[in-house]
């Protein structure tokens, strides 16, 4: 709760500040995934578990980019639409995400992610169907396996699943 009330605080203080939206939407996306067994931890050690929402993550990032269109504010928008199963709205994000400039350095890995999104969402529209996709198949070819065993990439708290080809002799 102190990282949330320092943000709030400095949008008090300074109500254009678009970073600062930016970090408390940030702040919502990532406690509104607790999963229950970390609601429960925080609940032990903390007393308890801040209230958030995706859509509060939503109208805090929209309120962003009123002040200053970044690119930060369109790809962490196209997360939380993606989240919230809006998928056409993710693409749209991802989509102006690849056409703004750079505002500073971080922001270059954001575009690089966006793009890998991008491709990856087009793939696999939904979790399940990458599910679908990453059951492990075996072709046979000159002695050989395939295996397309499951990797995971974490970015912040959503999981995506790609292939990652290991290929064996027997």
């Amino acid at each position: 709760g102190e990282i949330k009330e320092n943000i709030e605080k400095s949008l008090e203080l300074n109500p254009d500040d678009d970073i600062a939206y930016l970090v408390l939407s940030r702040w919502h996306y990532k406690v509104s995934a607790l999963s229950g067994a970390a609601r429960t931890f925080a609940r032990i050690i903390y007393g308890g578990v801040p209230k958030a929402s995706l859509k509060k993550a939503e109208d805090l990032l929209l309120q962003a980019i009123k002040i200053h269109d970044r690119v930060a504010h369109r790809y962490n928008l196209a997360k939380v639409y993606k989240r919230m199963d809006r998928r056409e709205e993710a693409m749209e994000q991802l989509r102006l995400t690849l056409l703004l400039p750079v505002t500073f350095p971080e922001e270059v890995k954001d575009k690089e992610k966006a793009r890998k999104k991008q491709q990856s969402w087009k793939l696999f529209p939904s979790k399940q169907s990458a599910r679908d996709y990453n059951t492990s198949r075996v072709s046979t070819d000159a002695g050989q396996f395939q295996s397309t065993a499951p990797t995971f990439l974490e970015d912040g708290l959503n999981l995506f699943r790609l292939p990652e080809l290991s290929t064996f002799s027997i």
